[in-house]
């Protein structure tokens, strides 16, 4: 069966098969999302986009991320505790190469810096080194 012109289904729809567009889908329906089975638009499988992504709200990405370019990040929140800040973490953090610090280094009480496995340690305690 061909179509020439417009298809309008008004009512539910399914498409069993592959779905080929050669122009522009558009979903009108504005469904906010809080998991992998709700939102506008959801499926079973991966998502592979070949161009740039563009999210307009908060987004929430559960499970590894990996990335293959630089990460830039420009928001200008001033951190004031380990929760705060334009970037913040749960856990620990690794970087394999030099670390650039334009501005302030603030050390929590307890914290301990060791060099070399061991070979040096300097632990901050209230008003001491």
């Amino acid at each position: 069966m061909g179509i020439v012109k417009a298809l309008w289904v008004g009512t539910t729809s399914r498409l069993v098969g592959a779905v080929t567009a050669d122009a522009v889908v558009a979903l009108d329906e504005t469904t906010d999302t809080s998991s992998t089975t709700t939102g506008s638009l959801h499926t079973d499988g991966g998502v592979g986009i070949a161009k740039a992504l563009w999210v307009g709200t908060t987004s929430r990405l559960v499970g590894a991320v990996t990335m293959d370019a630089v990460l830039s990040v420009d928001d200008t929140t001033e951190s004031t505790s380990g929760t705060t800040g334009s970037i913040h973490t749960d856990g620990g953090l690794g970087v394999a190469k030099d670390i650039y610090l334009g501005d302030d280094l603030l050390i929590a009480t307890g914290a301990v810096f060791n060099w070399d496995a061991g070979d040096v340690t300097l632990t901050h305690s209230a008003a001491k080194l």
